[in-house]
């Protein structure tokens, strides 16, 4: 159904009901003077099937209700400052006020657009250098991995050159497998082998 409820606060909504919820078509009314008309489901508003105005009895006149705007703008409350300044536009299109109102919107979206555009800007940045230190990180995993594998090579070449120079050199002066194991000569051939490359 349909009907009117009012809050102790002096908040009040004005429009269809269900099972005791807002749901429906209707106007929520804020203490702030701020008014949501539009879509309710299950008691929450839904912002994006409504619109919002502005009616206050301490800011009735034009300036007064600029000069509040600028207060919310003041602590941050960019959307209540937009309403109010729509609502100016609105309801005195023929007030000098109302030329400072578009003024300060366009004001208001030139910032926001160089602050997004800041913002992607940034973004982009830490992106680019997050994107430099992997690619330096990998580059130094890359170094270590090649240095690790020269030397691995190195070892192995080195493993190489001494087998060969076993097999050449001290197995030619202790030609008898015998000798090599011989307690009298073991030390030559320890230290021919030793002394190999």
């Amino acid at each position: 159904g349909e009907g009117t409820y009012s809050w102790p606060n002096g908040e009040k909504y004005v429009g269809q009901w269900r099972d005791s919820k807002k749901n429906g078509k209707g106007a929520f009314y804020y203490v702030s003077g701020f008014i949501f008309t539009g879509s309710f489901q299950n008691d929450q508003r839904l912002d994006a099937a409504g619109t919002w105005s502005f009616s206050h009895p301490k800011y009735k006149t034009p300036n007064a209700m600029y000069v509040y705007a600028g207060q919310l703008e003041a602590t941050g409350d960019q959307g209540g400052a937009i309403v109010i300044y729509n609502q100016i536009i609105t309801t005195f299109p023929d007030n000098p006020t109302a030329m400072q109102a578009t003024d300060r919107l366009r004001q208001m979206r030139e910032a926001a657009v160089a602050q997004a555009q800041a913002k992607a800007q940034a973004q982009t940045q830490a992106a680019a250098a997050a994107a430099a230190q992997q690619a330096a990180a990998a580059a130094q995993q890359a170094q270590e991995a090649t240095r690790r594998a020269t030397e691995e090579v190195a070892d192995q070449n080195w493993r190489l050159r001494q087998e060969q120079c076993v097999i050449n050199k001290c197995q030619r002066e202790y030609p008898d497998p015998a000798d090599r194991y011989n307690p009298l000569m073991t030390t030559g051939y320890e230290r021919c082998v030793r002394d190999c490359p």
